[in-house]
């Protein structure tokens, strides 16, 4: 595309204000907005000599370029505008988690004096004999939980996940003292002792919101978590 000489001997011989017509090129120089080049066309159109009119295809084309740039230029801005508020809107739902209680992968937690802990066992096939200690962090037992209100009426714990809560009680129902506990589950499965998974309940202290957009949960004890790490939200 052949360049515009827009100089003010230029803007002068179609009578157009070069002051005017060059702020955008000040600011941004080589560059010509769609307003100023509407004004040259009009001026030129005005001022060209009717015995030996000047071409008008050229400004046809850069006419229809200025719009389809200016198209381009007004979805990108919607565009970042979207993308803006996907982030605020992020960042909104990520604040109201501090204070909450997210459930992870893990079998320890901390608990302040006489609070316990919550969390579930996950029993990969149903069980009669589902056994769940409660241990302090010198790994002694703090107390055996109880879980038969998750047994099926006969008496099995059905496959799956296997709530438990520690009401912060230890064996001689005193409040135990603030701490690190955790979780040491097992059932009988075909006959054998298996180890069971568990998952804690664990306090959302903070939350930060990286520069791509990716939000990060700051828990208690457990530092780190990317939302992906997250099983519920209590």
């Amino acid at each position: 595309m052949t360049d515009i000489n827009t100089s003010g001997d230029f803007w002068a011989k179609y009578g157009v204000d070069a002051k005017k017509a060059t702020a955008k090129a000040t600011s941004d120089p080589g560059a010509m907005g769609k307003t100023e080049f509407l004004e040259l066309m009009m001026a030129q159109l005005k001022n060209q000599d009717p015995i030996s009119p000047q071409g008008n295809t050229e400004f046809i084309a850069q006419m229809a370029q200025f719009s389809m740039v200016e198209g381009i230029q007004n979805l990108n801005q919607s565009n970042d505008s979207l993308v803006n508020s996907f982030k605020s809107s992020q960042a909104l739902q990520a604040s109201a988690l501090v204070g909450r209680k997210v459930q992870i992968e893990g079998s320890a937690a901390m608990a302040k004096e006489g609070e316990g802990m919550s969390g579930s066992l996950s029993l990969p096939e149903g069980s009669r004999d589902v056994v769940a200690h409660i241990l302090d962090s010198t790994g002694q037992v703090v107390k055996t939980l109880d879980l038969s209100d998750y047994q099926t009426s006969d008496g099995r714990y059905p496959a799956g996940k296997v709530p438990f809560e520690w009401n912060g009680l230890d064996a001689q129902g005193q409040p135990a003292a603030a701490g690190t506990y955790s979780i040491s589950a097992s059932a009988a499965v075909n006959g054998n002792a298996t180890g069971l998974a568990s998952s804690v309940n664990v306090n959302v202290d903070s939350v930060t919101m990286g520069t791509g957009g990716q939000i990060t949960l700051n828990l208690a004890g457990h530092g780190s978590i990317g939302l992906a790490d997250v099983q519920e939200f209590h």
